[in-house]
C-alpha cells in the first residue's frame, strides 16, 4: 500500500512539473530572470567553447559534402545542398541526444542553469545568493561531479536491467522504456541538484533528497530531452527554462527552503 502512495506522489509530481513550465514561462518574463546573466566576463567564452564543438562538427559535414558532391550537374548539385541540410539536422540532433553529448551540454550551459536557480531563489524566498566567479568555479566543479555520478548510475542501471532482462526473457518489452525512464530521471536530478546546493546539501544528500521528488525530476529530464531534439536553440532554452521550472516546483512542493529559515532563527535565538 505504501508503494502505491509513492507511486501516486510521484505521479502526481510529474503532473505538476508539466503545469509549472507555462507559469515558468511567464515567471521568466515577468522578473526578467535573464538580467544580469551578462555580467559574467566568462559566459562568452563557456558559449564560445559550446559554438567551437558544434562548429567542428558543422565543419566535418561541410567537408564530406564537398568531397561528395557534383558540381558539374546544377540539379545534382542542388540535391546534394538539400541533403547536407539534412544530414546537417540529423547528426546535431543525434549529437546532442546521445546520453554523453547530453551531459556534456548540460556541464557547459551550467553558467545558465547557475545564474537562473539562484536568481528565481532570490526572488521567491529573498535568499542572498553568490554569483561571483569563485562561485560560480565551485558549482561548474559540483556540476561536473554529478554529471559523472548521473552517467556511472545511467550505466549501472542499464547493466542491472540487461542482466535482469537476460534471465527474464519474456519481459523484455520494457527494457527500452525502462531505460527512458532512468535517463531523464538523472538528467531531472542533474538540473535539481543546483537547486538543493544552495541550501549546503552535498551531493550524497541531494541525490537522497530528490528521491523524495522523482516525478518532478522525471518532469524535468523528459523535458530537457524533448528540447534537445530542436535544433540549435533547443538545448539553449532547455536547461534555461528547466531550471527556472525546478526552482518554482521544489519550492512550492518541499520544504528545505522553510527548514533553512527554521535553523536561522534558531541560531538567532541562540546568539
Amino acid at each position: 500500500m505504501n508503494y502505491l502512495k509513492t507511486a501516486k506522489e510521484h505521479y502526481n509530481q510529474l503532473l505538476y512539473s508539466f503545469y509549472t513550465y507555462p507559469q515558468a514561462i511567464r515567471f521568466i518574463i515577468k522578473h526578467k530572470i535573464w538580467d544580469g546573466f551578462w555580467k559574467y566576463s566568462w559566459v562568452g567564452k563557456l558559449l564560445l567553447l559550446g559554438a567551437i564543438l558544434m562548429g567542428l562538427k558543422f565543419i566535418g559535414s561541410l567537408s564530406e559534402w564537398f568531397r561528395q558532391a557534383d558540381v558539374t550537374d546544377p540539379l545534382a548539385a542542388m540535391s546534394s545542398v538539400s541533403n547536407l541540410m539534412v544530414n546537417v539536422v540529423t547528426d546535431e540532433v543525434e549529437f546532442l541526444t546521445q546520453g554523453s553529448m547530453r551531459y556534456l551540454m548540460i556541464i557547459l550551459l551550467e553558467v545558465v542553469i547557475f545564474h537562473v536557480c539562484r536568481r528565481s531563489l532570490t526572488i521567491l524566498a529573498g535568499k542572498d545568493s553568490d554569483s561571483t566567479m569563485g562561485a560560480f568555479i565551485k558549482a561548474q566543479i559540483r556540476m561536473i561531479k554529478v554529471v559523472f555520478f548521473c552517467y556511472l548510475m545511467e550505466m549501472l542501471v542499464g547493466v542491472g536491467l540487461k542482466t535482469f532482462f537476460g534471465i527474464f526473457g519474456f519481459l523484455d518489452f520494457a527494457k527500452p522504456i525502462l531505460l527512458f525512464i532512468s535517463s531523464i530521471f538523472f538528467m531531472g536530478f542533474a538540473v535539481m541538484d543546483n537547486y538543493l546546493e544552495q541550501f549546503e546539501l552535498t551531493i550524497k544528500e541531494s541525490f537522497k533528497y530528490s528521491q523524495n521528488y522523482v516525478g518532478i525530476a522525471l518532469g524535468t529530464g523528459l523535458a530537457l530531452h524533448v528540447f534537445f531534439l530542436v535544433p540549435v536553440v533547443g538545448p539553449v532554452i532547455a536547461p534555461f527554462l528547466s531550471a527556472v521550472t525546478v526552482t518554482l516546483a521544489m519550492f512550492e512542493l518541499s520544504d528545505i527552503h522553510l527548514m533553512e529559515k527554521e535553523m536561522a532563527l534558531q541560531l538567532e535565538e541562540i546568539v
